[in-house]
């Protein structure tokens, strides 16, 4: 998110300012959001790998004892 050029020149008014602060704002909660999103999808893949896991353990299971 670049800064209003009104920084650069230093002649921002306060409406500027206020407009900029609530973007930075915006833009932190949205980032907040998308790395709950992540970790909450990772956590889901962690679960999936380990009843994949569990799963192949037991059919491997079953097979060997149904060879014997």
């Amino acid at each position: 998110m670049s800064q209003p050029s009104c920084v650069l020149y230093s002649n921002c008014s306060e409406y500027d300012m206020r407009s900029y602060k609530n973007d930075v704002a915006t833009y932190i909660r949205a980032l907040t959001e998308y790395a709950e999103d992540a970790a909450d999808a990772a956590d889901a893949a962690k679960d999936f790998a380990s009843d994949a896991a569990d799963y192949a353990r037991c059919e491997g299971s079953d097979a060997s004892s149904r060879i014997r």
